[in-house]
């Protein structure tokens, strides 16, 4: 298959495909879930090469980590490529962890080969300088912000342990400090809430596909039944034409549901979402950004830092080793108070906060609107 063909069958509305988009024919991907939060690197996004720093999930809290896919063609003469050693010196000289998936074309019996080549040899020889190791990683792990997970809430008990909790929250706020606590503080109880209430439990994996149906399922058993009858006879002429059919039925079968949904579209939200998965090539997000002095930002906090800095010139970066009430705020004058009451009224925020999907996808902080709608809205002064 032309691998050009071969990268947009990989593009899935509920992921992103990361690879060289400017070249003919690439020879490496990653494909990425939507719900995973990742940078790509641009100076190791080539031909045989992508990688990408991946925000992963620890019981010490969030630590990133650069995946990547290699490919080490059959007839270069270095294993590994001089693209990879460079990204492993990328990330030693980082601080980060990393795992690379490559098909190497290395034969070397410590990984299973039935026999060592020069280039198993060389590449062995690597790993063992360079003090790498090999692990396995942990089977499935359910989240609890999983489309699996978020749907058997019991809202009863969620309501319940909120209500519990709501002496740990601030009753007045007269600084940012107390601002930003307050919000820690409620994204804190409506956690809980949500563990409280949610019991997690494995979804079953759904085949069931809207363009599937009683004679495709005939026609499948057929071909199933030649193909075992060609493998003992060695004739596959009927099995051949039986599977052209098959095929040829599964296009119209799919041409016919595709029609049937496009005609069901009969509103303004429904077209608008279904033309945004359409345009969307999901591939290649903005990555590492290139900063004044040709240098590239290295990891999630410095591009923070250069996009403060560009768009809000003179800001203040705090951080946990600054007293923030140490620091000048410019105060707002009468006019600008009226104005932000009339702006920010609590029917306002009601409406706003009531404005959206439930099950809209969160935010950083991870909480779906579902949670705000199923608690009762408390207002407090901020003076």
């Amino acid at each position: 298959m032309d691998s050009r063909w071969a990268y947009k069958s990989l593009q899935r509305q509920s992921s992103k495909l990361i690879y060289k988009r400017d070249i003919e024919s690439p020879r490496t991907a990653i494909l990425v879930n939507k719900n995973v939060n990742c940078i790509p690197i641009p100076d190791f996004i080539q031909r045989d090469l992508v990688s990408a720093i991946f925000e992963v999930p620890t019981e010490c809290g969030t630590r990133e980590i650069v995946i990547a896919s290699a490919y080490f063609p059959g007839d270069a003469d270095e294993a590994p490529p001089e693209a990879v050693t460079n990204l492993v010196s990328y990330c030693k000289s980082n601080n980060l962890q990393f795992i690379i998936g490559c098909d190497a074309n290395a034969h070397h019996t410590l990984w299973g080969s039935t026999n060592i080549n020069r280039r198993g040899q060389m590449l062995l020889e690597y790993l063992s300088s360079s003090s790498h190791i090999l692990f396995e990683l942990p089977g499935q792990i359910l989240h609890k912000n999983s489309p699996a997970a978020r749907k058997c809430i019991n809202w009863e008990i969620f309501r319940l342990s909120l209500t519990s909790k709501e002496d740990q929250l601030l009753n007045s706020i007269s600084h940012i400090d107390e601002l930003e606590l307050a919000a820690d503080q409620i994204n804190s109880v409506i956690s809980q809430a949500h563990e409280d209430a949610c019991k997690v439990e494995p979804r079953t994996s759904r085949r069931d596909v809207p363009w599937w149906n009683s004679r495709l399922e005939e026609m499948r058993r057929e071909v199933r039944k030649l193909f075992n009858s060609a493998k003992r006879s060695g004739v596959w002429v009927d099995y051949k034409t039986s599977l052209t059919a098959y095929n040829n039925e599964i296009r119209k079968s799919k041409r016919k549901s595709w029609k049937t949904f496009c005609d069901s579209v009969d509103n303004t939200p429904q077209m608008a979402r279904l033309h945004k998965v359409l345009r969307k090539s999901h591939s290649n997000d903005i990555g590492l950004l290139k900063k004044s002095d040709g240098l590239y930002t290295t990891n999630g906090r410095e591009i923070l830092q250069h996009l403060l800095h560009v768009h809000f010139p003179g800001s203040i970066l705090c951080d946990a080793s600054i007293d923030r009430r140490t620091l000048s705020y410019e105060q707002p004058d009468n006019q600008l108070r009226s104005l932000s009451g009339i702006i920010f009224g609590i029917d306002k925020i009601r409406w706003a906060v009531n404005s959206f999907s439930p099950f809209k996808l969160p935010g950083s902080d991870g909480i779906f609107p579902a949670y705000t709608f199923n608690l009762r809205l408390r207002l407090v002064r901020f003076d």
